[in-house]
């Protein structure tokens, strides 16, 4: 459950803070809808969600810039 949402300074993120004291920030993404459709197959087939799902895909797009 959201505790609170806070600005993130400097940016146009929010901070959400839940009751469990996790953290999250979010912010609107644009995308044509054939790439919100591949999200949504993508995080149904994995039995995620589409942010679990984007934010492995920036960790990986990370990981393998650092090579």
């Amino acid at each position: 459950m959201i505790l609170r949402t806070e600005p993130v300074p400097g940016t146009s993120r929010q901070r959400v803070i839940s009751d469990d004291g996790s953290t999250l920030e979010r912010q609107f993404i644009y995308m044509e809808p054939h790439q919100w459709e591949a999200l949504k197959r993508l995080a149904n087939d994995r039995r995620t969600s589409g942010s679990h799902i984007v934010a492995h895909l920036i960790e990986l797009a990370f990981k393998l810039r650092q090579k």
